[in-house]
């Protein structure tokens, strides 16, 4: 067979990347573990100095003994990340220039043939012949050619930079007349200038984190290589589209993602919603901005509020188990779907006030804190904002810059975090930022400029329809998610959550021995792997990168 040798070197190549990119996964949470375990004992420790238990003299030579055990450890994993990530790199890299040179007609035919003949063997079970095609269409998968990841990276900056200034054409020169009563823009309005700089700030941001997403993101696309960028990329764009016309875009997503099974890790779901939709809402905050007609303080102190929740909360998603964050979130969307009904039916329509102010405000800010807390972990803000701006006594129309405005400015808040503890899917965040910055600007095309401005209808009636639509899906994810709970609980998670022990007030004169122990036993590597991976990297001329 012509394709022979190339097929079994990439089948190779890719079970090695495999292993790498496993090890990359499993050493990250291990280097986790080990932070939060050496910090809680030196909090044990702080705390028995200030009870008096321990001398201080005690105290200073104990803290340094496990900082520089400590340090020990977390440099052997960080040199371990450093190699499997290089092996990964050069495996990666390798894998495509050999897919290159494939011959894909022979192969396809190759394939076919296969097809055939399992198809047509009489001797084998219907079960059996089931197990044989999949494998067979596996492995042809497996052959085809992946976009590498500079190439999807200039994807992604040409298109968000390309829609986001045709869309910001298109809003002041047709759009903003007809958002604003007929208005035409003027520096001197208060209202328009409020509105041109929230634009601004949002322009900036959505730069800043294109940059972020193209020099940290795209170097670990390798990580989930296999998921097809054209499969997320719509999901990210039916999400963003009906997250534009007010329906939310993390109940769409989160139904889909699970439907296709994209993010098989639940854990990773919160982080690739926020990275992969965090421009997406930037461009419909920065567009929907100028419809403002919501006071200033009112604006800029929910949408802060937003930000610090979601910032806060970040810090929390990556700390708890998956399970955890299965539940969590199924109960949260199956809330907001609660909220989403209520305003459905009409319980929150008010004709209202622009603004807050006194205890209104007060319980606003705490309100939209919590609210864009829980997009940290994958659940939308526009439900539970548009029941908390109605509910306070303000017009519903004032709920869509707010909307648009917290969730997008708060995303970008949480997306380090996420980064750091390499949890999220990056090639998924990719396709959901792709298909993201196109859906929001397609249906701020169709249904705001086409629809509500050219045909003269009611943004209500059209969308009325659509977000019972989406109570469904939400249902149906937080249905979805539950289940996937339940199936976590009966599997025995090695990382539930108990009680860390405190060493010192257990061990006493044994401290720094058991301390060490445990220490080892998380972050201990067998030192012939180190061998054996540092003889691959000397054999092959790898490059030594470094994981960040």
């Amino acid at each position: 067979m012509e394709n022979q040798v190339q097929v079994e070197n990439i089948i190779k190549n890719e079970n090695d990347l495999l292993h790498h990119t496993e090890n990359i996964y499993q050493w990250t949470e291990r280097q986790g573990e080990l932070k939060t375990f050496y910090k809680q004992q030196l909090l044990f420790l702080k705390q028995a100095l200030k009870k008096n238990i321990i001398t201080e003299n005690d105290f200073i030579r104990k803290e340094k003994y496990i900082k520089e055990t400590y340090s020990q450890y977390c440099q052997k994993i960080q040199d371990y990340l450093n190699l499997n990530y290089s092996l990964a790199m050069w495996e990666y890299d390798e894998t495509n220039n050999l897919k290159r040179d494939l011959n894909y007609q022979v192969l396809e035919q190759e394939f076919k043939t296969k097809i055939t003949t399992i198809s047509h063997d009489s001797t084998i079970s219907k079960q059996v012949k089931n197990q044989q095609l999949k494998k067979v269409k596996t492995e042809y998968n497996t052959m085809k050619r992946n976009l590498n990841g500079k190439t999807i990276a200039i994807i992604a900056v040409g298109i968000t930079l390309l829609l986001l200034l045709a869309s910001l054409l298109v809003n002041y020169l047709f759009y903003f007349k007809i958002a604003n009563d007929g208005q035409k823009f003027t520096f001197t309005d208060k209202n328009h200038l409020t509105a041109f700089i929230f634009m601004c700030i949002g322009i900036i941001l959505i730069i800043g984190f294109l940059g972020f997403i193209v020099c940290n993101t795209t170097k670990r696309i390798f990580l989930d290589k296999k998921e097809n960028l054209f499969k997320v990329s719509t999901i990210g764009f039916f999400g963003s589209f009906t997250d534009t016309i007010g329906v939310g875009s993390f109940v769409v997503t989160v139904a889909a993602l699970n439907a296709t099974n994209s993010v098989p890790d639940v854990k990773k779901l919160p982080g690739t919603l926020n990275i992969g939709l965090t421009i997406p809402n930037l461009l419909a905050g920065t567009l929907f901005v100028s419809a403002i007609q919501v006071e200033l303080v009112t604006l800029v102190t929910l949408v802060i509020a937003a930000m610090l929740g979601a910032f806060c909360a970040a810090k929390i998603v990556n700390k708890v188990n998956k399970r955890f964050v299965a539940l969590f979130v199924a109960i949260s969307l199956a809330v907001a779907g609660i909220l989403m009904i209520l305003t459905q039916v009409g319980l929150f329509n008010t004709a209202g006030t622009k603004g807050l102010s006194g205890w209104k405000l007060a319980v606003g800010i705490i309100a939209f804190f919590i609210i864009g807390g829980l997009q940290s972990f994958g659940v939308g803000l526009y439900a539970p904002a548009l029941a908390i701006v109605s509910l306070l006594g303000m017009e519903t129309i004032i709920a869509f810059p707010i909307m648009t405005c917290a969730a997008g400015f708060a995303l970008p808040t949480t997306a380090w975090t996420f980064h750091r503890d390499n949890n999220y899917s990056p090639k998924v965040a990719y396709g959901l930022l792709i298909g993201g910055v196109v859906g929001t600007v397609t249906a701020f095309f169709i249904v705001f400029v086409g629809i509500q401005g050219g045909l003269g209808v009611k943004m209500n009636d059209f969308t009325y329809y659509l977000k019972w639509f989406a109570v469904a899906v939400m249902y149906y994810a937080a249905f979805m998610l539950f289940k996937k709970y339940l199936d976590l609980k009966k599997e025995k998670d090695k990382q539930s959550s108990t009680e860390t022990e405190n060493y010192y007030q257990k061990y006493k004169e044994k401290f720094d021995e058991k301390f060490t122990e445990k220490m080892a036993s998380i972050g201990r590597i067998h030192p012939d792997i180190i061998t054996q991976e540092q003889s691959k990297i000397k054999t092959n001329n790898i490059k030594l990168l470094v994981w960040t």
